[in-house]
C-alpha cells in the first residue's frame, strides 16, 4: 500500500550501498532524500580520509549531528503552529549548545570533514492519500468489529464487506473521534508514541546547516557540468521517521533510511580493514536531543563497531524530562571504553580549539550540572514511588494487563 505521499523513503532500484573493494574512495548512495538538497538522487559517498601525524596516516573522524532543527516558539516558549516544529531554538542565550554546536558545524564545513544529519520527518498528515487501497478486508463477520464500527460499516459501507478498503473508508470506520490523540484522523505512529514534531514538509534545518547544503548543491551542480556523472559530496541529510537512526521498511514503503548505507561508505578503505585497524573508526556525535536521538545514535554507532566521542558542549537535552549527565552515566555503564564523553574540545581529532569554545564549555557545564541538581531529587523520588515522570505506574500488575 502506497498511500503516503510524502517524501518517499526508499529508493527501490539497485543496491543502496553497492559493493567495494578495500582501496576504493567512494560509493554510490542514492537517497532521494538528497534530491531535496541537491537536486540529485545519487552522490558519490567518500570515507572519512586521513591526515599525516608524524609521518603516518591517522583517521579523520566521521561527524554525526541529529535534528538539528529549529522550532519557531511564541513569547513563552511555545510551539507556534505552521512553523518549523524542531526543538532547538535559534536565540543562543536560551540554547547554551547552540553556540559550541555552531563552531563544530564550522570546522566540520571548513574541513570537509565526512557528516552525517540524520533528522526527524514524520509523516504529515495531510500527505495521506485517502484513494489509496489498504490490505485490509472487510470481513463478512460484523461480529469481529466493535459496536461502533459495526453501526458505520452497516450505515455507510455495507457495500464494501468483503473487499479491500480505501484508506478513506478505512479511517471513516477503524479511526475513533473520541479518541484524544487522534480524534478520528490519520496521523502518523509517532504522534501516538511521544511528543509530536519535526513533521515533514514543516520542520527545517539550522539556518547554517541549511546554507551549507545550498553550498554543496552548487559545488554538485558544477561537478555535474564538468561531466561527473556522480557528483561527490561530504555532508548527507538522512531523513528518519522515529526515533532510532536507522529503520527497516514497513508494508507502505515508510521507515528505511540510508544512515548504514553512509556509514558503510565513510569507513571503508585500507585503514578500517581488521583488528589492527579497528580503533580508527570513530565518530564525534553532537546534536538534540540527548534523551534519545543522540543516545540512540550512539547505540547505533557503538552496535557498528564504532568509537564514539560524544562531544557534550555540543549536544541540547530536553531538560524539562531529564538530564543530560543522567544519559551520560547509562552509556557509560553500558559501553566502557567504546564511549568517550567529553566538554572538552578534541583537538587530537578535529584540529585547533576554535575561538571563543572555552567560555560557552564553560557555560553548558554550568547549565548540565544545574540540571542534574534539579532533576535528580524528582527521578529518586519517582523511583522510589514507582511511577514515571508523566505519574503512570513504572510496573504493570496483573489485575491492570487486561487493559494494555
Amino acid at each position: 500500500m502506497k498511500a503516503y505521499k510524502g517524501a518517499p523513503k526508499r529508493w527501490i532500484e539497485g543496491f543502496y550501498g553497492g559493493s567495494y573493494p578495500p582501496g576504493e574512495e567512494a560509493v554510490e548512495v542514492r537517497n532521494p532524500f538528497f534530491r531535496r538538497f541537491f537536486g540529485r538522487d545519487a552522490l558519490m559517498v567518500p570515507n572519512v580520509g586521513f591526515r599525516l601525524v608524524n609521518g603516518q596516516p591517522q583517521a579523520r573522524p566521521l561527524i554525526v549531528a541529529t535534528d538539528l532543527q529549529p522550532g519557531t516558539f511564541d513569547a513563552a516558549g511555545n510551539p507556534m503552529a505552521g512553523g518549523s516544529n524542531g526543538f532547538y531554538e535559534l536565540d543562543a542565550a536560551k540554547e547554551p549548545s547552540l553556540t559550541p554546536l555552531r563552531l563544530l558545524l564550522e570546522r566540520a564545513r571548513q574541513d570537509q570533514l565526512v557528516t552525517l544529519l540524520p533528522g526527524d520527518q514524520h509523516e504529515n498528515p495531510a500527505y495521506f492519500d485517502r484513494n489509496a487501497l489498504t490490505t485490509t478486508i472487510l470481513d463478512p463477520d460484523l461480529g469481529l468489529l466493535s459496536p461502533r464500527e459495526r453501526a458505520i460499516v452497516s450505515a455507510r459501507y455495507a457495500t464494501w464487506i468483503g473487499k479491500r478498503l480505501p484508506l478513506g473508508i478505512w479511517e471513516a470506520i477503524f479511526m475513533d473521534p473520541a479518541d484524544a490523540v487522534t480524534r478520528g484522523q490519520l496521523v502518523g505512529k509517532e504522534e501516538r508514541n511521544f511528543l509530536p514534531h519535526c513533521t515533514e514538509f514543516v520542520v527545517r534545518y539550522l539556518p547554517e546547516v541549511e546554507q551549507w547544503l545550498d553550498a554543496q548543491r552548487q559545488d554538485v551542480a558544477q561537478q555535474v557540468a564538468g561531466g561527473k556523472l556522480v557528483p561527490r559530496g561530504t555532508v548527507f541529510p538522512i531523513a528518519k521517521d522515529g526515533l532510532t537512526v536507522d529503520l527497516p521498511d514497513d508494508e507502505r514503503g515508510l521507515g528505511g533510511n540510508k544512515f548504514d548505507a553512509v556509514l558503510n561508505a565513510a569507513f571503508m578503505g585500507p585503514y578500517f580493514q581488521g583488528d589492527d585497524h579497528r580503533g580508527a573508526k570513530r565518530a564525534v556525535v553532537v546534536g538534540s536531543l540527548a534523551e534519545y536521538s543522540v543516545r540512540l545514535a550512539i547505540e547505533h554507532l557503538i552496535d557498528a563497531d564504532v568509537t564514539v566521542v560524544w562531544l557534550l558542549t555540543a549536544t541540547k537535552s530536553l531538560d524539562l524530562f531529564s538530564a543530560k549527565l543522567a544519559e551520560v552515566h547509562y552509556l557509560k555503564e553500558r559501553y566502557g571504553k567504546k564511549l568517550v564523553a567529553t566538554y572538552d574540545w578534541p583537538e587530537a581529532l578535529l584540529g585547533p580549539v576554535p575561538a571563543g569554545w572555552a567560555a560557552a564549555q564553560a557555560i553548558v557545564e554550568a547549565h548540565d550540572q544545574a540540571v542534574l541538581a534539579n532533576w535528580l531529587p524528582q527521578y529518586q523520588a519517582q523511583l522510589a514511588a514507582g511511577l514515571s515522570g508523566r505519574g503512570a505506574p513504572l510496573v504493570t500488575r496483573a489485575d491492570a494487563l487486561a487493559a494494555v
